[in-house]
């Protein structure tokens, strides 16, 4: 990820662990991101500014996957404390992306070393690194294929996110269901049609394909979700959704 060169406000950060974060120090490391993550009052937002394929492998614990660009432009997480991170100190995109944050007046922060490091540590992972190259179309599907796989049919995209997001922008066609009622819109499905569920939450997306997999319906997650398939300028709608199956 590359990002343009950011000029930014000095702000400052005090961490229980009485680690104080400026403008010159916006760096935490993985024990400290550990100690935040246990520790409600930071609400804390993990973001990982990787492309969709490699989060898709292997990722921080309940991180998400998404442009620090659209954070900012939606005003999402305003008040949270966000840590992002990219591959390693060779990407500076994570440092960067951190002081613009500051600028806007969030608490951000960049992870030292990023997900190298985090791994190098040996500090917990989860994705599909442990998943045989033959099985990962059970788990995800990627955007290109599924931009194809539309124009053929036997694919419906179910959008897992709030309302509000939905509306500023989804896959044209998606509906737009919560992980509670999901199971009723599967039912209306054609037999055999298999569900892509869209979310920019990965943690919420696989609750949505637990639900759908115990009522028997088969469900992939979107690789990278919807700010993957926007950044390649994938086909978007907007507005509310309508119920069109019968």
């Amino acid at each position: 990820m590359r990002t343009k060169k950011i000029t930014f406000v000095a702000s400052v950060l005090l961490l229980s662990t009485n680690t104080v974060f400026s403008s010159s120090n916006i760096e935490v490391g993985p024990m400290q991101l550990v100690t935040m993550s246990g520790n409600p009052a930071y609400k804390l937002v993990t973001v990982d500014t990787r492309g969709g394929s490699d989060f898709a492998n292997e990722h921080i614990p309940g991180a998400i996957n998404m442009p620090y660009t659209v954070i900012l432009s939606s005003g999402l997480y305003k008040e949270s404390t966000i840590v992002l991170y990219c591959e390693s100190d060779r990407c500076s995109a994570s440092k960067l992306a951190a002081k613009e944050f500051i600028t806007k007046g969030y608490t951000a922060m960049a992870l030292t070393g990023g997900f190298e490091r985090w791994k190098a540590q040996g500090y917990k992972t989860e994705g599909l690194y442990a998943v045989p190259p033959e099985k990962v179309e059970d788990k995800i599907i990627y955007p290109e294929v599924l931009r194809e796989k539309l124009k053929s049919g036997g694919y419906a995209v179910a959008d897992t996110r709030p309302a509000i997001e939905y509306k500023a922008a989804h896959i044209p066609g998606a509906a737009n269901r919560t992980v509670d009622n999901i199971a009723s819109f599967a039912a209306k499905l054609d037999k055999g049609v298999k569900i892509v569920i869209c979310d920019r939450d990965s943690r919420r997306a696989q609750k949505a394909i637990k639900a759908l997999k115990t009522q028997g319906f088969a469900a992939v997650e979107l690789s990278g979700g919807i700010v993957v398939w926007a950044g390649k300028k994938f086909p978007l709608a907007v507005g509310e959704y309508k119920e069109t199956l019968p």
